[in-house]
């Protein structure tokens, strides 16, 4: 396996790209989709968030929504719900069930979504030090309510500049505009397999974050 090179990375991240070749259409990404047919075990992922849904009433907001598989289940499932979709290409939006936006999905701030009591220790990427369990909870005390508009931070430690996504966390934490919540789940951690195809169905890559609460 091969790491992708920083100009792989800006390719799948320019906006421009997205917007006008990569999901200016649903063509690439229904493609991807189409593969997960062949998938053993297979998982209904569209079913699996419907079915994490069941307590939630009102509106559902899909950020990303791509080429609206998801909101195509919900509307089946659940049309007692009001979903909207967004996403950065208003190309990839056109048989998207209404109502949808052309939206950024950047221009919303982060949220913390962090492993509860599993988290042991906080270590910084640059010097290797510890970091005091204290700063980290006042950081996230401050930002509770409104979220962290920018990851860019100084480690106390060695007085670094970094980002808060890049520090080393055990057990595993993570910062994100939308989460998915599975509560109790029946089963161990999902495989790389499992989450590479829940984001191509979301049209976004995940994280897992697994909680004690």
């Amino acid at each position: 396996m091969t790491s992708n090179t920083s100009q792989q990375d800006a390719a799948v991240t320019d906006k421009g790209l997205l917007v006008g070749s990569a999901y200016a259409d649903d063509r690439h990404l229904a493609a991807r989709q189409s593969i997960y047919q062949w998938q053993q075990p297979r998982y209904d992922l569209p079913g699996i968030v419907t079915t994490e849904l069941a307590q939630v009433h009102g509106t559902v907001l899909d950020i990303g929504c791509g080429n609206g598989k998801l909101i195509t289940r919900l509307h089946r499932d659940r049309p007692d719900l009001r979903v909207v979709g967004t996403d950065i290409s208003a190309g990839i939006l056109h048989d998207v069930p209404r109502p949808v936006a052309v939206a950024d999905a950047q221009a919303l701030p982060f949220a913390v979504v962090d492993c509860g009591v599993n988290l042991e220790r906080v270590t910084c990427p640059h010097c290797g030090g510890s970091l005091d369990t204290d700063w980290w909870s006042d950081l996230l005390e401050e930002h509770a309510e409104s979220g962290f508009t920018t990851l860019v931070t100084e480690v106390p430690c060695c007085g670094t500049a970094t980002s808060l996504d890049a520090l080393d966390y055990d057990w595993p934490c993570g910062f994100a505009r939308f989460e998915i919540a599975v509560w109790n789940p029946e089963r161990r951690w999902f495989s790389a397999e499992d989450l590479t195809a829940l984001g191509d169905v979301l049209g976004h890559p995940v994280r897992q974050i697994r909680a004690h609460i």
